[in-house]
C-alpha cells in the first residue's frame, strides 16, 4: 500500500476482534482487516489526523475502488454467483460459493468460500469443535434442568438427546437450503448485499456489512439471474421441497432415532413420571419434514408466500425471507440489518401469528426449536435465552441486545 511503518498500529488496532487467523500480521493487509479499518474511520467520516487520511484512501482505493458503503448512496447491485455442487450449503445458514460472475466471465478459485446469510440463525448442525452448540446444550440442560429436575443419573442421556435433536432440525433446515442449491443451480443464484442497522456510531449505521469476524462473507442469497423479476421461491417451494424433504426424512430421522433408541429407559421413565419433559424427545413429536413439508401443506405455503411478496416485493426471490416464511430459520435481531423487520414479518407465518395460519407451520412447533430462536421480544419468546441469554451469546450483559434499536433512530452503541 505504500503506507509508513506508523500505520502498521492502525491495522492491529483495526483487527483487534477479529479471530485470531484474520488478524493483521506480518505487513499483509486482507479484504477483512481493510473494512475493518473502514469501518474505524467510519468511512471516511473520523479522519484526525493526516496519517489516518492517507492510510483511510490507500485501503479505500486498494480494495474498495473508492466505493461508497452507506446504503443512502444507492445499494449495491447483487452479482450472480455458482455454489459448489454437492451440498452446495454447509448448513443451514451457509453457503460455499465457488465461483463469481465478474460482468465478462465466472472467477474464482479453490475450494470456494464461505457465505454467512445475512438475517436467519438456523439450528446447529454440525457437532465437531462447535462451541455454539455445546454452549446451547449446556443452557437447555440447565433450563430443564430448573424446570424439571433431572437426576444426576439422568444426565447424559439428557445431554444427548438435546444435542442430537439441535443437530436434527438442523440438518432439516439445511435439506431446505440444500435443495434450494441444487434447484437453481442452472436457473441462477445470487449474492446480495447486507447493510447493518446495529452500529457503535451513528456513521456506521445503514452501511454495508460484508464480514463477519470469522472472515466468512455475509451477504444475502436470491434466486434467479440479472433482473429477475418474478418471483421463483412460490414454484420451488410447492413442486421441488416436498420430495426433498421427504429424502431428508429418510436421511437423518434414521440416526435420531438410533439415540432415542440407546436411552429408551430413561425415555420410558420420563413418560411416566415426567411427561411434560418426555413430550420434548418422544419420538411420536419430533419433526416428521415429510408431513410438515407435504405436497398439500407446501402448496398452500406457495400461495401465501405469493400473497406475502405482493404485498411485499423486497421478499421476492429472498432465501433468508423465505426461511423465515416456510418455519425454517428463525430471524437472528442480534444482528439487525436493513431486512430483519421484513424476515421477522414473514416468521410471523410460520409461528401462527397472522389470520391466514393461526396454527403455524414448519419446525418452528418443536419446542427444541423454540429453544434455540434467538429472540425473547415478540410473543413466541425462547424461554432459555429469557433466563440465560448473557451466558449463551455475546451481548454485554444485556438481554435488550437480543433486539438492539435500530441506530437510524439515533440509538447507537452495542458490543462487537
Amino acid at each position: 500500500l505504500g503506507l509508513p511503518s506508523a500505520a502498521e498500529s492502525l491495522f492491529h488496532q483495526a483487527s483487534s476482534s477479529l479471530k485470531a487467523e484474520h488478524k493483521y500480521r506480518n505487513g499483509t493487509v486482507t479484504p477483512v482487516v481493510a473494512f475493518r479499518m473502514m469501518r474505524m474511520m467510519q468511512f471516511g467520516r473520523k479522519l484526525d489526523t493526516p496519517l489516518e487520511r492517507e492510510t483511510y484512501e490507500a485501503v479505500n482505493q486498494r480494495f474498495f475502488q473508492g466505493a461508497s458503503f452507506y446504503r443512502t448512496d444507492g445499494e449495491v447491485r447483487p452479482v450472480a454467483v455458482k455454489l459448489r455442487d454437492s451440498n452446495p450449503f454447509a448448513d443451514g445458514d451457509t453457503a460455499k460459493v465457488i465461483k463469481f460472475w465478474n460482468g465478462e466471465r465466472w472467477v474464482g478459485r479453490g475450494k470456494g468460500i464461505s457465505v454467512r446469510m445475512d438475517g436467519i440463525d438456523t439450528p446447529e448442525s454440525n457437532v465437531s469443535g462447535n462451541g455454539k452448540l455445546r454452549g446451547q446444550v449446556k443452557w437447555i440442560m440447565r433450563y430443564l434442568d430448573d424446570e424439571h429436575s433431572i437426576s444426576s443419573g439422568d444426565r447424559g442421556a439428557l445431554r444427548d438427546l438435546v444435542q442430537s435433536r439441535i443437530v436434527y432440525l438442523g440438518k432439516l433446515s439445511g435439506a431446505v437450503t440444500n435443495a434450494f442449491g441444487e434447484h437453481f443451480a442452472d436457473i441462477g443464484i445470487r449474492l446480495a448485499p447486507a447493510y447493518t442497522l446495529r452500529a457503535k456510531h451513528p456513521n456506521e449505521c445503514d452501511t454495508l456489512d460484508p464480514w463477519d469476524k470469522y472472515g466468512r462473507l455475509i451477504g444475502r442469497i436470491l434466486a434467479g439471474g440479472e433482473n429477475q423479476g418474478e418471483d421463483l421461491l412460490a414454484g420451488f417451494l410447492e413442486t421441488q421441497l416436498p420430495s426433498a424433504m421427504r429424502a431428508a426424512e429418510t436421511e437423518y430421522r434414521s440416526s435420531y432415532e438410533g439415540i432415542l433408541r440407546k436411552h429408551r429407559r430413561v425415555l420410558g421413565r420420563w413418560k411416566s413420571e415426567k411427561p411434560e419433559l418426555y413430550s420434548i424427545f418422544g419420538l411420536e413429536d419430533t419433526p416428521k419434514p415429510s408431513e410438515i413439508y407435504s405436497e398439500t401443506n407446501c402448496g398452500r405455503m406457495a400461495g401465501m408466500w405469493a400473497d406475502f411478496c405482493a404485498a411485499n416485493p423486497q421478499a421476492k426471490n429472498d432465501l433468508q425471507t423465505f426461511m423465515a416464511f416456510i418455519g425454517a430459520a428463525p430471524p437472528y435481531p442480534k444482528y439487525k440489518g436493513h431486512l430483519t423487520e421484513l424476515d421477522m414479518s414473514a416468521e410471523l407465518y410460520s409461528l401462527g401469528g397472522v389470520p391466514e395460519v393461526s396454527s403455524g407451520h414448519g419446525l418452528t412447533s418443536d419446542p427444541m426449536f423454540r429453544y434455540v430462536r434467538p429472540i425473547i421480544h415478540d410473543n413466541y419468546p425462547s424461554p432459555v435465552f429469557a433466563r440465560y441469554g448473557t451466558q449463551i451469546t455475546n451481548i454485554g450483559g444485556d438481554l435488550a441486545n437480543l433486539n438492539p434499536p435500530d441506530c437510524r433512530d439515533g440509538s447507537c452503541a452495542v458490543p462487537e
